[in-house]
């Protein structure tokens, strides 16, 4: 049973591998078309707002800065994945890995751009006066909680692997350093 599962394995591997990527990559696509390049067109006003965010200081305690804004949205962004990722895809699939990355980075920030801003309109004030948003209220208002729940089962599935990933990067990359991968291990549960 074991080798038939294996066999079975291999022979889809690249349709459960190549699959979910082509899926992203065919509705980023047709978000950028409907948005008619939003990421693009919208570079100016990004910097311009970049920009004006160094020479005002201006806001009220309530506001985010637009620099601030810019430093959180990047930093839940940018991780040891996107380091990491892009060598061990090129490890396997080679230099030509890099066109997908670019491809999928500038289709994909038509699919940011609309997630944040569903996530803006369908946010709703709770009774503490806190605010709630994202993908899990916008699905729950449109499509119903099922696909809230389903939304937020995923999406704790994808942040436990991923932070999987990270740490064992992170293990090999300490263990360079003298650091056995058992203490970093250790350390990172801790942490």
């Amino acid at each position: 049973l074991k080798d038939i599962m294996f066999s079975l394995l291999a022979a889809y591997a690249d349709a459960i591998l190549v699959g979910p990527f082509l899926l992203i990559f065919i509705i980023s696509g047709i978000i950028t078309i409907l948005s008619r390049g939003v990421q693009f067109r919208s570079l100016s006003l990004v910097g311009a707002i970049i920009k004006q965010s160094f020479h005002s200081s201006t806001h009220s305690q309530e506001e985010l800065p637009p620099l601030s804004s810019l430093a959180m949205s990047l930093s839940t962004t940018i991780g040891i994945g996107n380091i990491v990722g892009p060598l061990v895809a090129m490890g396997y699939g080679g230099p030509g890995t890099l066109v997908g990355f670019m491809l999928g980075t500038l289709l994909g920030g038509a699919t940011t751009f609309a997630e944040a801003s569903l996530s803006i309109i369908y946010r709703s004030k709770r009774p503490d006066g806190s605010i709630a948003g994202g993908p899990m209220s916008y699905l729950g208002k449109e499509l119903g909680n099922t696909w809230a729940w389903i939304y937020a089962f995923f999406g704790l599935l994808l942040l436990a692997s991923w932070s999987s990933s990270q740490s064992n990067n992170l293990a090999i990359l300490l263990a360079a350093h003298g650091l056995p991968l058992a203490a970093s291990g250790v350390i990172l549960a801790g942490l």
